[in-house]
């Protein structure tokens, strides 16, 4: 996974890792993802590992849900954005949208954004702002009280484009 800025412009492409492209052409053939299933049975706002069922389903949904995530991710990076921590807040409010174009349900985008949105505490710091919050700075959609999702995800905004452009 890695993109390039070549004197401040994104490049039109970015590389995922095999195996991450194997579990999004399995996302997009399967009509049924039984490691997500699990994922609108918690509320992942309040997860922690304490919790054998809630770590149970984060173990069996993480792979794909990941791989999902980097493609939403990966992709702000191509609109411009060069910082992680503003490229994976902006991914994940696109995590939703991009689960949808990809053959999944809307309830499975919104299940697969509220467990990853769950997980951000634990990413590195260089991918994590405070500004990732409902009301936050990098919201992108501020009257709807879905954050991470819209109430009916749509595309970023056409607006939406880093500052090396």
């Amino acid at each position: 996974m890695t993109f390039r800025f070549h004197v401040g412009r994104a490049a039109s492409y970015t590389h995922i890792t095999r195996g991450m492209c194997g579990l999004l052409a399995k996302f997009r053939s399967s009509p049924q993802r039984p490691e997500l299933a699990c994922l609108s049975q918690f509320d992942w706002s309040r997860f922690n590992t304490d919790d054998p069922a809630a770590h149970a389903c984060s173990q069996r949904a993480n792979d794909m849900t990941e791989a999902l995530m980097t493609l939403a991710h990966e992709s702000m990076h191509l609109r411009g954005w060069l910082d992680e921590a503003t490229a994976q807040c902006y991914g994940l409010q696109e995590l939703a949208f991009t689960v949808e174009q990809l053959g999944g349900s809307l309830a499975e985008g919104v299940a697969v954004a509220r467990y990853m949105q769950a997980l951000q505490q634990w990413l590195p710091e260089e991918y994590r702002s405070s500004g990732c919050a409902a009301g936050g700075s990098l919201e992108q959609h501020p009257e709807t009280p879905a954050f991470p999702t819209e109430l009916v995800p749509g595309p970023p905004p056409l607006a939406l484009f880093g500052p090396q452009l």
